[in-house]
């Protein structure tokens, strides 16, 4: 479970035991120790979990959905702004401007951040955050 126990909604594996794409999921509560518009997904790309999260936010726009690879975190400062650590990369995938999804393939619009260690992002307005260079 690692990261993904610590938001109020969380993804667990389908109970079909039929996940040929590695994209059914069941939402379960999580701790809720991070916003609630936040979900968190690990071992992201080195799994293969891209349909999966991207399903999520397909059936949850309001989410903002957080992917880290293996060997890869986020600190989260003032409880919005996240901050790259260590060496892999993170996704954030945000649903709040699809304006038509139906469920399990198809939507559009969803907003995708990719970063890398160092990098900033304000989950409370959704943005990248840019540190002007000296």
């Amino acid at each position: 479970m690692g990261a993904s126990v610590l938001t109020e909604t969380m993804l667990v594996y389908a109970d079909n035991g039929n996940d040929a794409d590695n994209n059914e999921f069941n939402i379960a509560p999580g701790m809720g120790l991070l916003p609630g518009n936040i979900i968190i997904d690990q071992h992201f790309s080195q799994r293969n979990r891209f349909g999966r999260l991207l399903s999520a936010v397909a059936r949850i726009p309001q989410l903002i959905a957080i992917g880290l690879d293996e060997n890869t975190a986020v600190i989260i400062n003032q409880g919005y702004r996240i901050t790259v650590a260590c060496e892999g990369i993170v996704y954030i995938f945000d649903g709040s401007r699809i304006k038509f999804a139906n469920v399990k393939d198809t939507a559009f619009n969803i907003c995708t951040s990719i970063m890398t260690k160092g990098y900033e992002y304000d989950l409370k307005n959704r943005v990248k955050i840019v540190r002007k260079r000296k």
